[in-house]
């Protein structure tokens, strides 16, 4: 019985390059969802960018999505998304509450 392997689509929708492009990958973590945020290499460079599974499928190597001896690799699975969204907007929050306060300063003035 041959291997099977995790292979997993990102999609990455903060690079206006590629938004709405998948990428297959193999994903070397237990674990890896639909939904789950990764750090994985792209492009000709290998820049790490933040994505989004889209799918998962685990095959052996003769039915995978890419040829296998050119597939790159997830380097990170991140926190869910939407614990993503609420770290960002707390931070949004702060960022808002620091420029009100510089504000009121300007006017006390």
């Amino acid at each position: 019985m041959e291997q099977k392997y995790c292979f997993v689509a990102v999609e990455f929708p903060a690079d206006p390059n590629v938004a709405g492009m998948i990428y297959w990958y193999l994903c070397p973590f237990a674990g890896a969802e639909e939904g789950t945020a990764v750090v994985a290499p792209l492009g000709r460079h290998n820049g790490l960018q933040r994505g989004v599974i889209r799918s998962v499928l685990f095959a052996e190597a003769r039915r995978a999505p890419y040829p296998i001896n050119a597939i790159k690799c997830i380097k990170k699975l991140c926190a869910d998304i939407q614990a993503d969204k609420e770290t960002d907007k707390e931070t949004d929050t702060e960022t808002d509450n620091e420029t009100d306060t510089e504000t009121d300063n300007e006017t006390d003035k």
